[in-house]
């Protein structure tokens, strides 16, 4: 019973500190041209976060990795951050990293962590796929979550 209680309050926990929570679904894949676009409002300049991307995708994902292409502008449009990423998605021998959720397997990683924004205000994170096909026909949603520490 107290082992119960403890799991529950580490969820309960985990929820109470989410800021920011969304997520876009590609019904057809994930195309080069489809960029994912979040869009945050953020008040508390003392708050430290941490920016979680999950990424769903089939079984029949023929790559071990997925490359990303990253911005996040600030509320005057500057580009604050432009990166390109690269996230491994399975071990050497081909089984999966992540975990099974119905016929689909998800895969977090950390976007940023341990961040404090300089200004309040409103933030936009960009997140393109940057494989070298144009349809990415297997990865069918891109989570994108920030939470406090």
């Amino acid at each position: 019973m107290l082992t119960i209680c403890a799991i529950s309050l580490f969820f309960i926990s985990c929820e109470n500190n989410i800021i920011y929570k969304s997520s876009i679904t590609y019904e057809s894949g994930w195309h080069k041209d489809s960029t994912a676009v979040f869009e945050v409002i953020f008040a508390d300049t003392a708050q430290v976060m941490d920016f979680i991307l999950t990424f769903s995708h089939r079984d029949e994902y023929r790559f071990c990795n997925l490359w990303l292409f990253t911005s996040v502008e600030n509320f005057e449009y500057q580009t604050l951050h432009k990166d390109t990423l690269e996230l491994i998605m399975s071990y050497p021998d081909g089984r999966w990293f992540g975990k099974k959720k119905g016929e689909n397997l998800e895969i977090s990683t950390y976007f940023k962590h341990a961040v404090k924004m300089a200004h309040p205000g409103k933030y936009k994170f960009e997140f393109q796929q940057g494989m070298r096909v144009d349809n990415l026909e297997q990865i069918n949603k891109v989570y994108f979550k920030i939470i406090s520490r």
